[in-house]
């Protein structure tokens, strides 16, 4: 027998009350990894196509330039959105259907003929969408790619938080070796 009245409904509240902190500090992390890593983009006098030294670890993105990096950005982020907003709004979503390799492969292909400035635009108008239905209290999982599993609002913020760092210092690194040759 519950110590108080409404105990469950207490311990309920206190729940719900959680879980939104939760999200509402996720979605903070990556509104903030969204603007540092979009400000990298507004510096005056840098070549974004020119290809960034990497340490060859990571087989996939050698070769690849600063623009490149935010064209992959891009490429999850627009899917991220739609998938959101297909599942905000009741619609079935269609996620991603390639491997992940090839998927970013992809997302560098399609954004290597744009200008930067044509896919910081893409790249704020999906994070609009994104912090639009984020909050959305019927959206239990998201899709992510076909294939793999399915990630609640947090998780998928959180991956979203982590590929924007990740790129934030490549790109920086790449800046700074630049600026030292």
């Amino acid at each position: 027998m519950p110590i108080f009245k409404n105990q469950d409904a207490l311990i309920a509240a206190t729940t719900d009350s959680y879980e939104k902190l939760k999200l509402k500090n996720a979605l903070a992390r990556e509104q903030y990894a969204y603007e540092e890593y979009t400000k990298l983009y507004k510096l005056k006098n840098v070549n974004y196509n020119a290809i960034i030294k990497t340490d060859n670890k990571d087989y996939l993105v050698v070769g690849w330039s600063a623009k490149d990096y935010l064209g992959d950005i891009l490429y999850w982020h627009e899917s991220f959105a739609r998938n959101i907003a297909d599942v905000s709004n009741g619609v079935k979503p269609n996620p991603i259907k390639l491997s992940l390799r090839d998927a970013t492969r992809e997302g560098v292909r399609t954004s290597r003929e744009l200008s930067v400035s044509t896919l910081l635009r893409r790249l704020n108008k999906a994070q609009k969408t994104i912090e639009q239905h984020i909050l959305n209290d019927t959206i239990a999982v998201i899709p992510y790619r076909r294939g793999s599993r399915m990630y609640d609002r947090v998780d998928y913020l959180d991956i979203r938080t982590s590929e924007f760092r990740w790129h934030f210092w490549a790109v920086v690194q790449s800046l700074v070796h630049s600026v030292e040759s």
